[in-house]
């Protein structure tokens, strides 16, 4: 069970946080979700800024920019909350004020002006860091000018692959190199280069270890590696036996001997199990008693027969009942259990010859294909996160033979900090190696790690969480690091982190294991108290029911908005296409989410009309995207109507049919009256267009068509989007007004995802697990546990790493064989051993988002015998043995809903009768003038007295509008007068570089730091400056009025509670001397009047559509002026 903390009180791990601080030592510390572990970070940042020389010489590394930019984001609201004198009221924001304060004393101390210049706080992606050392050692990088980084480079692998295939194919000499390797493709090339080209996506992993192995006596040292492999395992069954049972197990044996036949398998296990050996070549008599114990599926045998050496009959049973006594020991006893299993996915010692053959090819083939990559790269000005991550290591060098651009860091950077750990690939941590080739003990540099093992999901990126678990076992290279835990869950109600931890508890492996990945649970203690009600809630149907489960979620939805309004919701999936039945039913029941990354853009109908519309102007013979375009939304011809035109002639070109001259009689005869409304219309558009191909590039040509056509009229705001992501891919893909591959451009296009919906509010979300990571909701709901995933497709080659045997190793086994490959089996049982481990993780960080209620969903398979059980490779399978008592089974035997209530779709499509808008004429530029929203109409605006006095009252205003800008932003709730006198000097700066002259500075400064303590105070101050619908400050807005151009920046806009939308010019200005104040008043009134009509001019030219209302706030006098518009 799990205690929980009250607000406010210390964290249990408050002792852990702050040795975490020390910044004499290093540190490597686990922090699982919720655990606040980016307040540990920064809190540590602020330590180290407190103490060095000059800030560069702390450096924090993250892996992806949205991470890099939240640090940077929260060390600076950090240092800017350390300027205000009060403290804040919770005891851990209390701390990292008091570490600001300190670092902000520094600051002053050494003149960094952090806060003016946060480009000095060295926070960066490892990406970002590969890049910047690449451009600074061009020469030894061999990149020369900076290369262009290609986030989606399988053209470049395919490339490559070819031109590799190619030439080997011309090379008498190299020619041999392809033909073990392409009989194990069922002599199929491409499929021999698509594995190619995987490889060369992976190359990180396996180059290194091939370029070793490209020398005499490779074949040796890798069966020495398979050798110790299997040796090691062979001693870990031994070990185990001895704890207990090998005695009786010994004796049993002996009796089951005596009733086989002489060369029967088991013959061979007395003298095994007199003296257990651990070597190669007991190994066939250990498999013997793997035989003996367990089933051909890897279970515990529940009795032994003859078969086994156990005869029926009385004189018998004693024995036979003292076998099955043993076995059920052994079915208790896990480990050994587990260790017996795992003997039968040992690999052989040595190699086939065939496959060493095959192997060697491989050696040989692989590092030229890295090479001929290279050269791709080196033509086309381009390079991929790989090739850039490698650069960079170049451009250090290496402990032995540091280069330059080493010695220079190592003289700069005394402290290094890395975020999210877990995700470290070996190509980073090679990276992180040589940064910290040159530091010892005692030298007063440190190296701070974070992460959190347990939520390490992304090997499909080469992120390798035994590198974590190396790390944790006490030294990254020669820095030797305290491991510290974190136990506190600031996230999650009691009763969910109570759930974790009894339910995840025995999924996670008890011990770490860096070769397969495993690593144990860490309990959390919960920070927040329990909520009414259940907590976490599943629900199981037999059989899968897609349609069921989709209306149950958003019966789950429907309830936690109406329990926790405002509240947020999060709909997270292993896979996308899990939510194809969910997302249709949210559309039918009106119920608007924000997809993130869903929805393939080659799957919606905006990208595929477009599309067609590209093929058919490019290629005006497909007659299926003539047919396309022509029934697309823009056009809308009846079927009748295509029928007409395509009836009886299969082979002239759509166009040439739609082109043809008419009869004199009627313009298209046989269409009808709706038809040739539309055909009117749109074919002198298409015969503008087609006339164009090859003169306009060709992003201009379809888009410009598609605008005539009408388009945009068919589309919402959203699709809008899609479309002009469409149009962007396409400027990326053509070349001279054409596409070099028609393919390539629908393979990129189903890559992009559609945009969210731009009026969704964001309370309802939908995405994939991994998209999720680092996110929190209210309610979590994880539908589709029972669907089981895709397993993976065999490799061209299997490698698995390993801290005691260095590199297992073999080649995809032949195709034409039945032979089983034992060492490729067995690396790829290692693989799915990480797997597993990678899947109860993934299960992990799904169900650790939620905050307050958790929902599971799922099916299960009825067998033909016993229980329903979880479909076999599902997320449920991992969990059901555990989490079963959680959920309600429904066995509905009447399956899925059926289809007869799904929606039935519609072509959305304009009215025939429908003509693009007339345009307003042109402006004239001989007589468009530009002038400001506050000049005057018919005469040349002049402010009264362009006197000094006006220029200071000028630049105080400019000031006070950005600082309260800056409020507005950062929300006024965090804002006090004390912080306002705290930022007095950067104040006086803003004046002094408006132009304010230094005897003037003290009074300029008054009036400044009076109107902002103003504003804060008053209720209508903050009730302006409070977050409200459509809030916009110093808004910029340009268009015409009465013919001008005129230019204005709002001071301030929202939308109020009753739904009208204001518009507020802040004035700073005083009274003349002698005049009143309502006189004052009066005139401002007068003169600002046109300016705020302009204002509401522009608002609604820019697609507001509220009612408008305007005022004048006078800041030091804390009065709001009405002023009423036309």
């Amino acid at each position: 069970m799990t205690t929980s903390v009250r607000a406010g009180q210390t964290p249990p791990d408050s002792a852990v946080r702050e040795r975490a601080l020390d910044p004499s030592r290093s540190f490597i510390v686990q922090a699982p979700a919720g655990s606040g572990k980016t307040e540990l970070l920064i809190q540590r940042l602020l330590v180290l800024l407190a103490e060095c020389e000059s800030p560069e010489e702390v450096l924090a590394i993250t892996f992806t920019r949205k991470a890099a930019s939240e640090m940077r984001s929260r060390l600076l609201q950090a240092l800017e909350r350390g300027c205000d004198d009060v403290s804040p009221n919770d005891s851990h924001a209390i701390k990292t004020w008091e570490l600001a304060r300190r670092v902000l004393q520094r600051d002053r101390k050494h003149n960094w002006r952090l806060i003016d210049n946060p480009s000095r706080l060295q926070i960066q992606t490892i990406d970002s860091l590969c890049a910047v050392l690449t451009r600074r050692m061009p020469w030894l990088t061999r990149c020369g000018d900076a290369p262009r980084v290609n986030d989606d480079p399988i053209e470049l692998y395919r490339e490559a692959a070819e031109q590799l295939l190619e030439r080997l194919q011309r090379s008498e000499k190299e020619r041999h190199l392809i033909s073990p390797l392409l009989a194990r493709f069922d002599n199929q090339l491409p499929r021999f280069r698509d594995a190619l080209v995987t490889m060369l996506g992976r190359r990180d992993q396996w180059l290194r270890h091939l370029l070793k192995r490209r020398r005499d006596k490779a074949r040796a040292l890798l069966e020495e590696g398979l050798g110790r492999f299997v040796c090691s395992r062979l001693e870990q069954v031994t070990q185990l036996l001895e704890q207990g049972g090998l005695s009786e197990l010994r004796q049993l044996i002996d009796f089951a001997v005596g009733n086989l036949d002489h060369g029967h398998p088991l013959q061979s296990l007395p003298a095994l199990l007199a003296r257990p050996a651990a070597t190669v070549e007991a190994q066939v008599a250990w498999n013997a008693l793997t035989d003996l114990v367990l089933t051909g599926k890897g279970d515990v045998r529940s009795t032994v027969t003859k078969a086994q050496g156990f005869p029926a009959g009385k004189q018998h049973a004693d024995m036979k009942q003292r076998m099955t006594s043993w076995l059920e020991g052994l079915r208790e006893n896990s480990a050994l259990h587990i260790a017996l299993k795992q003997l039968r996915s040992l690999p052989r010692s040595t190699y086939h010859d065939e496959d060493w053959a095959a192997l060697e090819s491989l050696i040989e083939l692989l590092p030229l294909a890295a090479g001929e990559l290279e050269l791709v790269f080196s033509r086309r000005g381009e390079i991929d996160f790989i090739g850039l991550a490698s650069a960079a290591r170049l451009a250090l060098g290496s402990a032995d033979q540091p280069e330059e651009m080493l010695l220079a860091l190592d003289r700069k950077i005394r402290h290094l900090l890395i975020d999210e750990f877990q995700d470290t690939s070996y190509g980073q941590y090679d990276l992180v190696l040589r940064l910290i080739s040159g530091w010892c003990a005692g030298d007063g540099r440190t190296l701070f790690l974070v992460g959190d093992p347990m939520q390490s999901i992304y090997r499909f990126r080469e992120a390798e969480v035994g590198l974590f678990i190396r790390a944790r076992a006490g030294k990254v290279g020669d820095v030797c690091l305290d491991p510290l835990s974190l136990t506190a869950n600031f996230r999650s109600q009691a009763g969910l982190v109570s759930w974790f931890n009894d339910g995840f508890q025995p999924m996670f492996p008890p011990q770490a294991e860096e070769v397969s990945g495993a690593v144990p649970f860490s309990p959390a203690e919960a920070v927040c108290p329990s909520l009414d009600g259940v907590a976490v809630s599943g629900t199981a149907w037999v059989g899968r029911q897609d349609r069921a489960e989709a209306e149950r979620i958003v019966e789950h939805i429907r309830h936690s908005q109406c329990e926790n309004p405002g509240g947020t919701i999060a709909v997270l999936v292993r896979s996308r296409s899990h939510l194809r039945d969910l997302v249709t039913l949210l559309q039918r029941e009106s119920l608007t989410f924000q997809a993130q990354d869903i929805d393939p853009l080659n799957s919606r109908p905006v990208a595929q009309d477009l599309l067609a519309l590209t093929r058919a102007l490019l290629h005006p013979a497909d007659r299926v995207a003539w047919l396309a375009i022509l029934r697309a939304p823009w056009a809308g011809l009846p079927l009748s109507d295509l029928v007409e035109l395509c009836e009886g002639d299969i082979s002239t070109p759509v166009w040439n049919l739609l082109s043809r001259q008419p009869s004199q009689t009627e313009l298209f005869p046989r269409f009808s009256k709706e038809g040739m409304d539309r055909l009117q219309r749109i074919v002198p558009v298409l015969a503008g267009a087609l006339d164009k191909v090859g003169r306009l590039p060709l992003r201009r040509l379809v888009e410009s068509t598609w605008l005539q056509l009408g388009g945009p009229a068919c589309l919402t705001e959203g699709e809008l989007s899609d479309a002009r992501q469409f149009f962007y891919l396409l400027e990326r893909e053509e070349r001279g007004g054409d596409l070099e591959s028609f393919a390539r451009l629908q393979e990129r296009l189903g890559k992009l995802y559609a945009a969210p919906d731009p009026l969704a509010d964001g309370t309802l979300q939908l995405m994939t697990i991994h998209k999720a990571k680092g996110l929190e909701f209210d309610t979590v709901i994880l539908p589709g546990l029972g669907r089981a995933t895709r397993g993976n497709e065999r490799e061209m080659l299997r490698w698995q790493e390993h801290p005691d045997f260095e590199l297992l190793l073999a080649p995809i086994p032949a195709a034409d064989t039945d032979r089983v490959d034992e060492t490729y089996n067995a690396i790829g049982e290692l693989l799915k051993d990480k797997d597993r481990h990678e899947s109860v993780r993934l299960l992990y960080v799904a169900a650790t988002r939620a905050k307050q209620r958790l929902y599971l969903l799922g099916h299960l398979e009825q067998r033909s015998k016993g229980e329903p059980t979880p479909t076999a490779g599902s997320l449920l399978e991992l969990a059901w043995p555990y989490w079963q008592s959680d959920f309600d089974v429904i066995d509905d035997e009447d399956g899925d809903l059926d289809d007869s209530s799904s929606p039935v779709s519609s072509l959305a499509r304009l009215p025939s009768i429908w003509r693009i808008p007339e345009f307003a004429g042109s402006l004239k530029p001989d007589v468009l003038t530009t002038r400001k929203a506050s000049e005057k109409r018919g005469t040349e605006y002049r402010h009264q007295g362009a006197s000094l006095r006006f220029e200071e009252g000028r630049i105080v205003g400019q000031v006070v509008h950005s600082w309260l800008e800056r409020i507005a932003l950062e929300g006024v709730n965090v804002w006090t007068a004390a912080r306002v006198d705290a930022n007095g000097e950067r104040i006086a700066d803003a004046l002094l570089n408006g132009g304010i002259p230094s005897q003037s500075l003290p009074g300029a400064k008054k009036k400044v730091i009076l109107s902002l303590k103003v504003a804060l105070s008053s209720d209508k101050g903050t009730w302006i400056l409070a977050a409200h619908d459509g809030a916009k400050s110093e808004l910029p807005l340009t268009g015409i009025i009465n013919g001008n151009r005129i230019s204005a920046v709002i001071d301030r806009t929202f939308v109020a509670e009753d739904g009208d939308r204001w518009v507020i010019d802040y004035k700073t200005g005083e009274p003349e001397q002698g005049e009143s104040l309502q006189a004052f008043l009066d005139r401002e009134v007068d003169r600002y009047r046109e300016q705020l009509v302009n204002y509401s001019q522009l608002i609604c030219q820019s697609g507001m559509q509220e009612r408008l209302r305007a005022a004048l706030y006078f800041m030091p006098h804390d009065i709001w002026q009405e002023v009423r518009l036309p």
